[in-house]
C-alpha cells in the first residue's frame, strides 16, 4: 500500500485514511477533504480505477461545488438537509434559531417526512 502511484489500480481493500488523504492532499492540493461524493465514488472504483482516475473525479466534484451544484445529502444526514434548506429559505435567521426549529421538529415528524415539514 505505501508504494501507490498515479497509474495503480485502486485496491480491493481501499480505505479512506489518513494515508490516502496525504496522498490525495500531495496530488491535488492542500484543499482536499473526503467527501460523501468522492467516497461512494472510490467505493465503486476499487479494484477498477486507477488513483489518477479518482483525482480526476474528485478535481470535477471540487470545481462543480466551487461553482454552486448541491449534491444530494443522504437521508441519514437530515439534519445537515435541514439546516441547507433552512438557511435557503431564511437567509436572515441565525443558526441558533434554525437549532431551535430544528429541535422541535425532529420530536413531531418522522425523519422520512422532515423535509416536508420544513
Amino acid at each position: 500500500m505505501k508504494n501507490i502511484t498515479l497509474e495503480t489500480i485502486i485496491p480491493s481493500n481501499y480505505t479512506n485514511c489518513e494515508f490516502h488523504r496525504s496522498f490525495f492532499k500531495q496530488h491535488i492540493g492542500k484543499h482536499f477533504k473526503f467527501n460523501t461524493q468522492f467516497m461512494e465514488r472510490m467505493s465503486e472504483y476499487k479494484g477498477k480505477k486507477t488513483y489518477w482516475d479518482a483525482i480526476i473525479e474528485r478535481e470535477r466534484f471540487y470545481h462543480e461545488r466551487k461553482s454552486g451544484v448541491k449534491y444530494p445529502i443522504k437521508s441519514q444526514f437530515a439534519y445537515n438537509q435541514y439546516m441547507r434548506d433552512f438557511f435557503t429559505d431564511n437567509p436572515w435567521k441565525t443558526m441558533q434559531e434554525c437549532i431551535t426549529c430544528w429541535n422541535t421538529k425532529k420530536y413531531k415528524f418522522p425523519i422520512r417526512n422532515m423535509k416536508e415539514a420544513i
